[in-house]
């Protein structure tokens, strides 16, 4: 008699998932030891799996605690260095991050030789598995659902040949795939106190049918879950062929799919209650009845005909959703660099696994950094991952060297990244990725999309802007343009994540959420557990290869490659008709990002500006040796500089990859745990040490192709500006100054008598003097008059004085309006709703505290600046040390700042003040540009951009037809600022509390920002050569002559590289050519042009000296092949080269 009731659906559905769970526990938890007496604890019973019984085994135990917690030995040091003592089923582990390794020796019956042995591991922790030889086999990790990887088949998958004894090693990190924080304000700091229990290690025997009547489950009580027959009306959307009504996603799309859930219910149902007749595991008869079931439902799924629809119909032309797998894996974040070398070893150890097991499984993966990591660490799985590449399993992606920031590197850090990230591809697998794979930055600066087709991308794949909080992107596949109008296709993955379990709800999304159906009809599912690493797991394998089979109708999924995405877009001309996004891709989140942990950002840039530095010094040398055949030089002939060469660049590249590590996502923005920014402060302390020594070295090599034309016995301080930029320096003392050409080598002689520096100012000195009147300091040179509040230090006016012999008015006031002061700092409360480092919300605006104190003394310590000095009190724990400077040489005004901050969820900012409108207009600085942002909040998108990334300098101008005058604000480190209703906004430190709860605690930060009014645009104004002499030092040695009284003296030679003719281009980086060796002598000066036009410029200088030919390359300094021969340059006959830029 039927008996079957099935009148209410959520009653049901609980029952039948209750079901699943435990026969899920059932097959792969079978018989955990009891902690006292170490035999298996009674099985705990249920109506439907209480007789089964999978026979398991244990091993004889044993462990070694690591002493050294911040050491990580590896299986060959394991084995030199381990004392083992006996370990138990229950033990538990205290010390956070600390490593064990465990010795696991099995005696495995016979009656097991033909059987599917699976090895079960749960150490509340992550966990790789080693056999004897040392050979990585598989990783384990705790944790909630499906994140949690407790078995691995080991026969006959890891050895066909059956052996009864068994030895493995076992490698215990105390730490989980989200390393050791907890949740409150986003991921909290680790928790000390957390313990890690041994709860389960032993060997078990599973039948293949039991699993594979496992994952049919799995799949059906999916379908249950997101297709409810009780609400969706089975006659519309998708069911009804139209492809333009897909509709939401898991809870809110199943129109026309509702009849497949109540089927799969019903099904479900039956085989629990048919669970009921078996008795023992190997109970075939029952077992094939259930699996028949199942499969049959599955194969004739997407032949039967929708009630009431018409699925089927021919006119709808399908939807293909290709699934990739992935495993993303911080390169640091909530756990140190350290154990990210170990995330990787468990995660693609894992993987290739897999790969063995599901040929058509197809697994991406980025940042060329951890594949160096993977090599090094592991060289005998090595070649194992070049077989899996070169059978198009496991496929590099990407193109960098980490998935870096997208907003704060510099345009050089950017190219450096895929420079090395490619060219590591190139050498290790023979090619160049063509896809940008940048999933989890917090942002997108405008200059990408140039920087991407130079480096040999055109593809592009991220899916962060799903985060936004107030405008979703409008688009899943479009052309993203840069500030040049180069166009990458961009794809954002419609499921709306990169961490996909493959399940029914998010293939659905990927359909439904799916923007372009008018423009094409596949998307990118990329599925595994990521973050912390894992990627997929036999579960999703084991779900796509049942939708292989067609579950749902209309809905096709493959496992292809990523370019195979984008060259079927290519294919069907369907990228031609995608909609353009012009510019940044703004994430209206995680803007606490541009701030937090200023040392971290500062030591960033300095660094940049190291490396610079270096290779144009390098360049400066080794172009002389290039031209040494016609050189009389002989410091230069007596110089091995070849072989020198090639160890300033072994040296050079490894600071620079060390520089472009710490630019990871999660590290430069300052979201990481206290421990990653100990590892970073360790690599910025190298590379300044580093680079400080070669500097040295550097220049002494320069200074010696020169010392020869000095004179004899005078001591001269050698000069060397490595800017493209005129500067003006201070000299002797500070008691006069000289001018510097760009990238030039200048000899000041030193005087014998240095002078004595004035102690107080006189009002008489010119071209600058203060004035003190009442409760006014006025400060002013021939370019500029600046008043200052006594009392308060506040800056009540600017007055830009007119440069027109014509005009009738003698200049402009900047702060017109007696409410308009500028120099604000200002503290405001930063409690954000989530993600305490990465977050600041716009109510924080509402809560301003004004900083103030009155001018404490006036200096001048040299005839050509005045400085003002002023304490601000911030609270108990804080303060101000801050002096003003103004010298004769320019309108600029410096501030520098010296902080002391102990704050809690404070936010301090320094704010100017302007009468310009709501209609004026802001540029700020990006990588090799500038773009202009809105300076109201008329829209959405307006109001989300209320902070901002700005590199150097921003600036603001009133409306007019040729942007004039404007007021500049130039900084050294900062990033974050936002410009509206004519303030100008610099964001200088926060203080969250997580992850890192120390995050820029310190006494001694130092900042230093200026403010430059000018009649002209920023341009024009010099804003680029001020930002430039902010951030970079003239390099300086001493040096002594050694000329005799024979020939003139020289004092350097002129500019090695300068625009001749031409206005608005920069030279921006000049080093030896990346293949520039034996008969290849080449240099390679990287410009752009900064005004956002086109035009042609003549660069020359000494460095064309003997220059045959000039050819224009990609960042990866080779020639496009369909430009080879075109972009072929004229050198004339005085010595330069014409530029085009279009």
């Amino acid at each position: 008699m039927d008996q079957r009731v099935l009148k209410h659906r959520e009653i049901t559905l609980s029952r039948v998932q209750a079901f699943h769970k435990r026969l899920s526990e059932k097959l792969f938890q079978q018989a955990p030891f009891s902690e006292q007496s170490g035999i298996p604890a009674s099985n705990a019973t249920n109506e439907e799996t209480e007789r089964l019984y999978f026979p398991s085994i244990q091993p004889r135990l044993q462990v070694w605690e690591v002493p050294d917690v911040e050491s990580r030995p590896n299986f060959k040091q394991m084995q030199e260095q381990a004392t083992w003592a006996p370990s138990k089923i229950g033990q538990v582990f205290k010390t956070i991050w600390s490593t064990k390794w465990f010795k696991l020796e099995f005696t495995i019956p016979n009656s097991w030789k033909d059987k599917q042995i699976h090895f079960i591991w749960n150490s509340s922790c992550e966990a790789l598995l080693y056999d004897s030889s040392g050979t990585p086999l598989h990783a384990f990790s705790d944790g909630d659902g499906e994140v949690a990887r407790l078995d691995f088949l080991l026969y006959p998958s890891y050895s066909p040949s059956f052996s009864p004894i068994q030895v493995f090693y076992m490698e215990m990190a105390c730490n989980g795939l989200f390393g050791l924080s907890g949740w409150g304000i986003g991921p909290l700091p680790p928790d000390p106190s957390r313990v890690f229990k041994l709860k389960l290690c032993q060997m078990q025997t599973i039948p293949k049918p039991w699993l594979d009547l496992l994952y049919d489950l799995d799949l059906l009580i999916d379908l249950c879950k997101n297709f409810d027959a009780n609400v969706y009306d089975v006659g519309s959307g998708l069911g009804g062929g139209h492809a333009a009504n897909f509709g939401g996603g898991a809870n809110n799309g199943g129109n026309g799919f509702a009849w497949i859930s109540g089927r799969a219910l019903l099904l479900v149902n039956d085989i629990a209650n048919k669970m009921s007749h078996v008795t023992v595991v190997d109970d075939e008869k029952h077992l094939n009845e259930m699996l028949a079931l199942t499969r049959s439902f599955f194969q004739n799924l997407n032949s039967v005909s929708t009630p009431n629809t018409a699925a089927t119909n021919s006119s709808f032309p399908g939807f293909t959703v290709n699934a990739v797998g992935h495993c993303h894996i911080d390169t640091a974040w909530l756990w140190p660099y350290a154990e990210t070398r170990r995330k990787i070893a468990r995660s693609w150890i894992t993987q290739m696994h897999l790969m063995q097991r599901y040929p058509d499984y197809k697994f991406v993966c980025s940042q060329a950094q951890q594949f160096a990591w993977f090599k090094e660490d592991h060289p005998d799985s090595w070649p194992l991952l070049v077989h899996f590449v070169k059978q198009g399993q496991f496929i590099p992606i990407g193109g960098t060297w980490v998935e870096q920031d997208g907003n704060i590197p510099s345009g050089e850090s950017h190219i450096r990244q895929f420079l090395f990230g490619q060219n590591f591809y190139q050498e290790h697998f023979g090619f160049k990725s063509k896809i940008f794979w940048l999933p989890d930055t917090f942002g997108y600066s405008s200059q990408l999309p140039q920087i991407m087709r130079l480096a040999g991308v055109k593809w592009f794949i991220t899916q962060k802007l799903s985060w936004n909080q107030i405008n979703k992107p409008p688009n899943s596949t479009f052309l993203w343009a840069g500030l040049d109008d180069s166009k990458v296709i961009t794809h954002f993955p419609p499921a709306d994540t990169y961490n996909s379990l493959s399940n029914v709800s998010e293939i659905f999304k990927s359909v439904s959420n799916f923007k372009d159906h008018g423009f094409a009809n596949n998307s990118l599912m990329v599925y595994g557990h990521g973050d912390g690493g894992g990627g997929p797991t036999k579960l999703m394998l084991e779900r796509l290869e049942r939708w292989k089979r067609g579950i749902l109708p209309g809905i096709k999924i493959e496992q292809n490659t990523v370019d195979s995405f984008f060259e079927h877009l290519e294919a069907n001309k369907a990228w031609e008709q995608l909609q353009i996004w012009k510019g940044e891709l703004y994430f209206e989140y995680h803007r606490g990002t541009y701030t937090s942990q200023a040392k971290n950002k500062l030591y960033n840039r300095r660094a940049e500006c190291l490396l610079h530095d270096i290779e144009f010094l390098i360049s400066f040398i080794m172009r002389r040796y290039f031209n040494n055949n016609n050189s009389n030089n002989s410091s230069i002939k007596d110089l091995n500089l070849p072989e020198m060469y090639k160890q300033w660049k072994s040296q050079v590249d490894n600071l620079w990859k060390l520089l472009l590590l710490n630019q990871f996502h999660d590290v430069l923005p300052g979201s990481s745990i206290n421990l990653v920014y100990r590892d970073s402060a360790l690599h910025y302390a190298q590379i300044m040490s580093e680079t400080s020594t070669l500097l040295t070295n550097l220049k002494t090599i320069i200074s010696s192709f020169y010392v020869s034309n000095l004179n004899k016995d005078q001591e001269y301080t050698m000069m060397i500006n490595t800017t493209p930029f005129n500067r003006t320096e201070l000299i002797h003392n500070d008691s006069n100054f000289t001018s510097l050409p760009p990238y030039s080598v200048s000899f000041i002689p030193k005087l014998l008598t240095p002078p004595t520096p004035t102690s107080t100012p006189t009002t008489t000195q010119k071209p600058i003097s203060v004035v003190e009147n009442g409760d006014q300091v006025i400060l002013e040179n021939n370019f500029v008059r600046y008043i200052f509040s006594k009392s308060t230090c506040l800056l009540e006016s600017i007055f830009l004085k007119t440069t027109s012999s014509t005009s009738r008015s003698k200049g402009t006031e900047f702060l017109s309006s007696s409410h308009s002061k500028s120099n604000q700092f200002v503290l405001y409360s930063d409690l954000p709703n989530c993600w305490d480092a990465w977050d600041v919300d716009i109510y924080h605006l509402e809560s301003p505290l004004l900083l103030h104190a009155p001018i404490s003394s006036i200096t001048s310590p040299n005839p050509f600046t005045i400085t003002l000095q002023s304490s601000i009190p911030i609270s108990s724990s804080s303060s101000i040390s801050l002096s003003i400077t103004l010298s004769s040489f320019s309108a600029l005004l410096t501030f520098s700042a010296k902080i002391r901050w102990f704050e809690s969820h404070k936010f301090l900012k320094v704010l100017f003040t302007t009468p310009f409108t709501s209609s004026s207009t802001s540029l700020q600085s990006v990588p090799f540009g500038f773009i202009p942002r809105p300076t109201h909040y008329n829209t959405s998108y307006d109001t989300a951009k209320f902070e901002t990334c700005s590199h150097s300098w921003m600036s603001l101008s009133p409306p007019s037809a040729d942007g004039a005058p404007s007021l500049s604000v130039i900084n050294d480190s900062k990033y974050g600022v936002s410009v509206h209703n004519g303030t100008m906004s610099l964001s200088l430190l926060r203080s969250p509390k997580a992850p890192d709860e120390t995050c820029d605690m310190s006494d001694d930060h130092s900042i230093t920002f200026g403010v430059l009014p000018s009649w002209k645009d920023p341009i024009g104004a010099g804003v680029l050569e001020h930002a430039s002499k902010i951030n970079n030092d003239v390099q300086i040695l001493d040096v002594v002559g050694q000329k005799g009284n024979e020939g003139v003296e020289e004092r350097g030679e002129g500019e090695e590289w300068k625009v001749v003719e031409g206005e608005g281009v920069v030279i921006e980086t000049v080093k030896v050519a990346e293949r520039s060796e034996g008969e290849k002598k080449e240099i390679v000066v990287r410009m752009w042009e900064s005004r956002g036009r086109g035009g042609d410029v003549w660069i020359g200088g000494k460095g064309m000296a003997g220059v045959k030919r000039v050819r224009e390359v990609n960042v990866l300094e080779e020639e496009e092949e369909e430009k080879e021969g075109e972009r072929e340059m004229k050198v004339e006959e005085d010595g330069v080269v014409r530029v085009e830029f279009r």
